[in-house]
């Protein structure tokens, strides 16, 4: 989680791995180049993540509708678990989409989708979206009143 959070200084969410896996050393050709055929999958590998549940009210609304839609318990599902990893796939996530639409009254793009297939970045969005038109609301009253 530490490199996590060094990385999200200078990259993207979109671009920080979601697993790393540590080698004493890389695996190599007979010329002594990198043998990417020798590499572990990250996919496959021991992998430890932290599970870190839902705190906010939208993280806990998102993980509602990725556990209904993956039809899974919410109890299972973390605020920085892959929506992908956890079996979701095009369809299911234009159904969680749906939902969000339903929920929050906001749209969100599917390339935001999967940029940051994650409760803890959709959440992020979400929040800065309302903060937004909270914000618009505010102004327009402001205006109207002036």
């Amino acid at each position: 989680s530490e490199i996590k959070i060094k990385l999200q200084e200078y990259l993207p969410n979109y671009m920080i791995p979601a697993h790393f896996v540590t080698l004493d050393q890389f695996p190599q050709t007979r010329t002594g180049k990198i043998d990417k055929k020798l590499l572990p999958d990250p996919e496959l590998a021991d992998v430890e993540t932290e599970f870190i549940a839902a705190s906010t009210e939208v993280e806990m609304e998102l993980v509602r509708h990725f556990a209904k839609v993956l039809d899974r318990e919410p109890e299972t599902i973390g605020i920085q678990d892959n929506f992908f990893r956890l079996g979701g796939n095009s369809l299911k996530m234009n159904q969680v989409l749906n939902k969000i639409r339903e929920s929050f009254q906001i749209d969100l793009k599917v390339e935001l989708f999967f940029n940051s297939p994650t409760v803890e970045y959709l959440a992020l969005h979400i929040e800065n979206l309302q903060s937004l038109q909270n914000n618009k609301v505010v102004t327009e009253k402001s205006k109207i009143v002036i």
